[in-house]
């Protein structure tokens, strides 16, 4: 599917400073918690491929198949679905795209869309045709492997959201619209895909254009995003927390 069309927008972000952990310190430490985590999120995690939306993910993580994605702190509400069944030369494979909208006290704070299989398909590597299709924006990085391993990680400006997707999800504009109707219309969109052997992943994080302050912290945070995501969609790792959300300049 060609993406929607778009408008360059120049994007101003910050970062927020990591603060220094005591558990960089006891690395065993850290990783004994984080696989108690994972698991406690794998078990409660909602499964978006199935059931009625708008539903509340009342324990901030998102299911397809085997992998699992944790979500921030805030409200996070799935809005929208969208379904597709490949046929491959080993045979039929869905592939499920969900549409999840986050909330705080202030509003809207980002649109998640995860694209993934429901089920990998081992060494079916001549089929879903695709490749770095966009224009060049923000950001363009194409790290395709060859035609059939297609990698792209991109930045793209919209003007108006809710009418570019409408066509291709109208239920998750239509939440959209009732619901954050001015802060969904222009965003920017951190998009990345990639096709290994056997599986097919994409996520894009629309956040609003208040979150930005410049264009290399934008392409340094969508970078980051790439390397959490790159194990998560070639199942090297079944469960992913989203990066920390960039969060808007302070007012002055």
């Amino acid at each position: 599917m060609e993406p929607p069309p778009h408008t360059r927008l120049p994007p101003r972000m910050t970062r927020r400073p990591a603060a220094r952990s005591t558990l960089a310190r006891t690395p065993w430490r850290a990783i004994a918690l984080l696989a108690t985590l994972a698991t406690c999120v794998e078990a409660h995690a909602l499964d978006v491929a199935t059931g009625e939306f708008p539903l509340a993910l009342a324990d901030h993580a998102a299911r397809i198949g085997q992998r699992t994605l944790a979500l921030p702190e805030g409200t996070w509400t799935l809005i929208g679905r969208n379904r597709r069944t490949f046929t491959t030369p080993r045979g039929e494979v869905n592939g499920i795209t969900a549409w999840i909208a986050g909330q705080s006290g202030t509003g809207l704070t980002a649109v998640v869309v995860l694209s993934l299989l429901d089920a990998d398909m081992p060494q079916s590597n001549n089929w879903l045709d695709g490749k770095c299709a966009v224009n060049e924006d923000i950001l363009k990085d194409d790290r395709s492997r060859g035609i059939h391993l297609p990698e792209c990680l991109a930045i793209l400006g919209h003007a108006d959201v809710q009418t570019e997707y409408a066509p291709q999800a109208p239920r998750a504009m239509n939440w959209l619209r009732a619901h954050a109707a001015e802060a969904s219309r222009t965003m920017v969109e951190f998009r990345y895909s990639e096709r290994s052997l056997s599986t097919v992943g994409a996520v894009s994080i629309f956040l609003p254009t208040a979150d930005f302050e410049e264009d290399a912290k934008a392409r340094d945070w969508a970078r980051g995003l790439r390397a959490a995501f790159q194990p998560f969609f070639e199942g090297r790792q079944q469960s992913l927390a989203l990066p920390v959300l960039p969060q808007p300049p302070a007012a002055p």
